[in-house]
């Protein structure tokens, strides 16, 4: 079998056979406490082969502060790669406002944008208001704000490319304020 990085390569491409993704999940089940790094990749190329089939396996890594990038490609996988945002609302919620054992804001970065994603397919006040919130903190680090904004204006239907190329743009949060106001 080939190694992980040739099998995450292939995943991107969607070239994994049906016996290449049953020894990645092998591999993933017979991982040890400290063999994180080929957790991380092993989750990671589940991710990008769409094996969707594994949801399950994917969520028992949702919450594992002994090391976050594995709750960060577990959030991404279930949410950025395969769509499950509203299943994971508790979760985008609560990884939102942040976890104590995510020292670099990782799965809050992964968070914070698949809040966005959600609102853009169905409304959510709660999510809505934290995502405001996080944009309007200034304590909060640059890096988030932005994140949070983007999130916001996807949230108003802008696509990836608009916010890309109309930069910061006042309506949108304007339009999401007004939205959550028409809601209350």
């Amino acid at each position: 079998m080939r190694n992980l990085a040739a099998l995450l390569d292939e995943a991107k491409w969607g070239k994994l056979t049906n016996e290449e993704i049953a020894y990645v999940v092998q591999k993933l089940e017979s991982c040890k406490p400290g063999d994180d790094d080929n957790l991380y990749t092993l989750i990671h190329i589940l991710g990008k082969a769409h094996a969707k089939q594994y949801k399950r396996k994917i969520e028992s890594f949702l919450y594992y502060p002994s090391y976050s990038m594995i709750t960060k490609i577990a959030l991404q996988t279930l949410c950025c790669f395969w769509g499950y945002y509203q299943e994971y609302l508790t979760e985008i919620k609560k990884f939102m406002r942040g976890v104590e054992w995510d020292d670099e804001e990782q799965i809050r970065i992964i968070a914070i944008s698949s809040a966005g994603q959600s609102l853009s397919l169905s409304y959510d006040h709660e999510l809505l208001q934290l995502l405001i919130q996080i944009f309007e903190n200034e304590k909060e680090e640059e890096s988030i704000r932005e994140m949070a904004y983007c999130a916001l204006a996807t949230a108003m239907g802008q696509s990836s490319r608009e916010i890309i190329t109309k930069g910061f743009d006042i309506s949108v949060i304007e339009q999401a304020l007004q939205k959550l106001n028409d809601r209350e």
